[in-house]
């Protein structure tokens, strides 16, 4: 099984045009993280290799645990509004000191992230529930 599954990926441009990515990703070995180092390369809407950046993960995060990162890419993003990237390499740093380069990682397309979902699905029906009372409010008056 491969050190890390990287179980979800999502961006958001913001009105200031700066981009942020949050990488999810799941600790499957048997040692805690201490850092994750995740290098991306960007490219062109041609395909041409625009830059490379390598961004750090903080942690820690316990065998099994699955944690999250927010990556900056608004350098590149500003620059080039249809770029593309991709994860070149992960490297680790556990809490012992060992350090693994280019370890082995996967994108788990099928997984979910549990708890996380579950908790951003009540705070949504809560939402929901607390604007139809607003509307029940000022529709009564």
């Amino acid at each position: 099984m491969p050190n890390i599954s990287i179980l979800k990926k999502h961006s958001k441009v913001f009105a200031n045009g700066d981009q942020k990515y949050w990488l999810y990703y799941r600790n499957n070995s048997n040692k805690t993280i201490k850092y994750l180092y995740v290098t991306v390369s960007f490219f062109n809407a041609v395909g041409d290799c625009i830059g490379t950046e390598e961004y750090k993960c903080t942690g820690p995060c316990e065998s099994g645990a699955v944690k999250y990162d927010t990556l900056d890419f608004s350098k590149y993003i500003q620059m080039y509004r249809d770029c593309k990237f991709k994860i070149r390499e992960i490297d680790i740093e556990y809490m012992d000191g060992e350090f693994v380069e280019n370890c082995e990682w996967e994108y788990d397309e099928d997984s979910t992230l549990g708890e996380t979902n579950v908790i951003r699905i009540i705070i949504g029906v809560c939402a929901v529930i607390f604007i139809i009372g607003i509307c029940l409010i000022f529709s009564s008056n």
